[in-house]
């Protein structure tokens, strides 16, 4: 179900066609690549979109399989601040606003410091479930571009504080 789910708003319509079609997320997980193909043929779905599928499949069985592990396009963040007031609470997080302290990177001989927001666990520890959610979030907000949300520059622990 989070296969078929997490595939995307852009995708919502062929999630519900393959929902509707009884191709379950398990399938989607344990299927060899040439049978999604043949899938996504059998659905009319163009060739480019197939390929796009078949990243985020592969992004989303990483993160639903075993251990959960960070998108290879968020970054452990070292040197961040969080302000003292909180901006914004949310489910199992409450957002503050801070500063990050980027440190110099390939070609760059100063560091820059940035303007944050910074969501922060309600619970010191996060269990390894919550971990989990936490991280399908991240990957899927890294990898949407969108006018209304936040860009994710990645992620730091802060030790007592989640």
């Amino acid at each position: 179900r989070d296969l078929v789910e997490g595939i995307g708003p852009k995708f919502s319509d062929l999630a519900k066609h393959l929902h509707d079609n009884d191709v379950d997320g398990e399938y989607l997980a344990s299927a060899p690549t040439e049978d999604l193909a043949e899938i996504f043929d059998e659905f009319a779905i163009p060739k480019l979109k197939q390929k796009v599928l078949l990243q985020k499949l592969g992004k989303l069985k990483e993160v639903t399989s075993g251990a959960p592990q960070l998108p290879a396009s968020v970054r452990q963040l070292a040197d961040v601040t969080l302000d003292a007031e909180p901006i914004g609470y949310g489910g199992f997080a409450v957002v503050f606003s801070g500063t990050w302290n980027q440190k110099p990177s390939s070609g760059r001989r100063r560091g820059r410091t940035r303007k944050i927001a910074a969501k922060r666990s309600k619970v010191a520890g996060l269990a390894v479930e919550l971990k989990a959610d936490l991280i399908k979030d991240l990957m899927v907000m890294s990898d949407l571009p969108h006018q209304n949300l936040l860009i994710v520059h990645g992620v730091c622990e802060i030790p007592d504080l989640g």
